[in-house]
């Protein structure tokens, strides 16, 4: 009976510590890829806000002309409010939803198991998206974070800090869900030809980066459109037709180059570094 007790124990104990090392590796990958990649969100933002803006040349030459090449990071601390515990709630979702999931038999199962992680995070973490929206975009120029979640709730309310779930959520989740089926898809098969290493891990998780960016795209783009003019806006239907009204496909095409390098990038290395870092420091 003791001996039973102790293993159950010494189960959950391991459980616990996979989910730490998830969250703290999760956390310090995300970190990394974030401050690189900023200045790519930075445009895409700007790029997206207005349907007929002009193009990316010009927008970077007028950003440089007022702001500087500093100007690029501008919304880095939201990104990082926002990614960092972001992270830690989805990576500490995947690695207790394992089970659930039963992902050992089926790499279908990772569909689910990033959809839903991701979900969870990005409701949880939808104001912190909201400021990072803001502070990208040259539409608002708030001073810091209180100060923009001061202009956005005395404006539009508390309800205001979650305009735009629904196309976030849609934009997220399936990226998720897709990324991650893909990801260790590829990583099975090639496991079985060469070993894995950090290359191998990167090139899928890139190939996998670039699929969930076109599936998901259309979304980022209503998402953006509602977060910055809420006013506009009744939902996001309304956002996505006016859209589809004013520029067609074209529309929800905005800024696919900038997000799908970014995205794709930032995925790969986080999953790359997430797992090589699993693999040195958890004992076998």
């Amino acid at each position: 009976m003791s001996s039973s007790s102790g293993g159950t124990k010494a189960t959950e104990k391991s459980r616990k510590s996979r989910i730490v090392d998830a969250v703290l590796f999760g956390s310090a990958s995300a970190a990394l890829s974030s401050v690189m990649l900023q200045p790519l969100d930075r445009l895409k933002t700007i790029v997206q806000q207005d349907a007929k803006s002009s193009s990316l040349r010009a927008n970077v030459t007028e950003l440089m002309a007022k702001h500087g090449i500093v100007d690029l990071w501008r919304g880095i601390s939201p990104s990082l409010v926002r990614i960092i515990p972001g992270v830690a709630v989805y990576f500490g979702c995947m690695e207790a939803g394992k089970t659930w999931f039963d992902v050992e038999k089926s790499n279908t199962a990772y569909f689910g198991l990033g959809f839903f992680s991701r979900a969870a995070a990005t409701v949880a973490l939808l104001p912190a998206t909201i400021v990072k929206t803001r502070f990208e975009s040259s539409v608002y120029r708030d001073r810091n974070l209180i100060d923009s979640v001061r202009n956005v709730v005395s404006t539009y309310g508390i309800r205001g800090l979650w305009k735009g779930t629904l196309p976030t959520i849609l934009r997220d989740a399936p990226f998720s869900g897709i990324y991650l089926m893909l990801y260790r898809t590829h990583l099975s098969v090639a496991g079985d030809v060469i070993d894995i290493g950090p290359f191998v891990r990167f090139a899928s998780g890139v190939s996998s980066g670039i699929v969930a960016c076109v599936a998901t795209h259309p979304f980022d783009v209503v998402k953006t459109h509602v977060q910055l003019y809420p006013g506009k806006y009744r939902s996001s239907y309304q956002a996505a037709l006016i859209l589809w009204q004013e520029l067609g496909m074209q529309a929800f095409l905005k800024g696919f180059a900038l997000r799908a390098t970014r995205r794709t990038l930032m995925s790969a290395l986080n999953w790359t570094l997430f797992d090589e870092l699993l693999a040195r420091y958890r004992p076998a």
